[in-house]
């Protein structure tokens, strides 16, 4: 397998492209203003964040928690009682963890070796959890007693080699390397289960690790639930050919950019929204956020523009806005929406039209 990353330097950057990075890149300058400006509630932000993220990788990966049940896991410190149960507490200490260390993280095989047995090592057998094989290569066969098979875990840590590589190469756009890594992450696919997990938080550590921080404060999850189908229809673009080192990564990296810049817009969205709540009422605040959003909103949509605000005052304000007529719940639970009530206004005939002074 020829890996994409031994060949990055080759590749060309589009003019779309290249647009959408300096996009990105105007934003990345600024994320120490960014968080700067969050001040003491930058932890609430990133704690928000963390809840979101795993909220949504529990949809992502179809575990099978009761929705009060997986908030509550999410919120507490609960005992799992299942074995998704376990995969979701796991997920969340693993984000946290992430979350900590991101300014001293290396990339390195043992990592990603110990990000799996973390996850997955007390629901899953260690055999299940094991690194895959891969034909050898015809002239490392030398007899008919040698293995034809070898271990993933040298192709692992070889991939691993030439990201270290290439990251130390200031020429080249980091993000772009986090997206070569994880096309040639899952081409290889070196566990036998798992891979596409992994592979998945790889990439968001990696993104991370290359300044792209709106992700600490905008759920890179929710944006990758959304976007799924999507998002796998253009990794199968850019991997199409990749075992003959014919992928085409900057396909997959601009879709990469177009998730950040959303990022990065909800982030100065947010940031402005937290500096307007330090002067004005909060629930005020809320019910102008509400007039913005469509008709059709979600209670996540108000709370992504003010994470710092208490659920109970969201709530609070929700409550006002029902008991005024402003607004209607439409079903329940989490993903329930909620529906504005605009006014009725009765028309004026031509006659009271011609009496009206301007």
């Amino acid at each position: 397998m020829k890996l994409t990353l031994e060949s990055i330097s080759e590749y060309q950057i589009p003019h779309d492209v290249i647009g959408q990075m300096l996009d990105v890149y105007q934003y990345i300058g600024r994320n120490d203003d960014f968080f700067t400006a969050l001040d003491s509630d930058l932890e609430t932000f990133v704690a928000s964040t963390i809840r979101e993220d795993v909220y949504f990788l529990a949809m992502v990966l179809d575990l099978s928690v009761k929705e009060e049940r997986l908030k509550a896991l999410i919120l507490k410190d609960l005992k799992p009682k299942s074995h998704d149960e376990i995969i979701l507490t796991k997920l969340k200490h693993a984000l946290v963890r992430i979350h900590e260390n991101i300014e001293s993280f290396e990339l390195i095989a043992n990592e990603i070796v110990s990000l799996m047995q973390f996850i997955y090592g007390d629901v899953a057998s260690a055999e299940d959890l094991a690194f895959d094989r891969m034909e050898k290569s015809p002239d490392a066969m030398k007899t008919l007693l040698t293995s034809k098979t070898m271990s993933k875990r040298s192709a692992l840590e070889a991939l691993v080699s030439a990201y270290a590589k290439a990251f130390k190469n200031k020429d080249l756009e980091k993000g772009l390397l986090a997206s070569s890594f994880y096309l040639d992450f899952c081409e290889l696919n070196p566990f036998k289960s798992r891979n596409e997990t992994i592979g998945l938080l790889m990439l968001y550590i990696l993104l991370l690790n290359s300044n792209y921080r709106c992700f600490q404060l905008v759920s890179f999850f929710a944006i990758y639930a959304r976007l799924k189908e999507t998002f796998q229809e253009t990794k199968s673009k850019a991997a199409k050919n990749i075992s003959e080192g014919l992928s085409n990564p900057v396909t997959f990296h601009r879709f990469i950019l177009s998730m950040s810049l959303e990022g990065y817009k909800t982030v100065d969205s947010m940031v402005k929204n937290y500096q307007f709540d330090h002067q004005f009422n909060k629930r005020d605040l809320i019910e102008n956020t509400i007039k913005k959003l469509p008709d059709v909103f979600t209670k996540e949509e108000v709370r992504l523009q003010h994470p710092s605000v208490s659920e109970s005052t969201v709530n609070r304000t929700l409550k006002r806005l029902k008991a005024e007529k402003k607004i209607a719940p439409l079903g329940k639970g989490r993903s329930a929406k909620w529906m504005k009530l605009h006014a009725k206004t009765d028309k004026l005939n031509l006659h009271e039209q011609m009496r009206l002074k301007f």
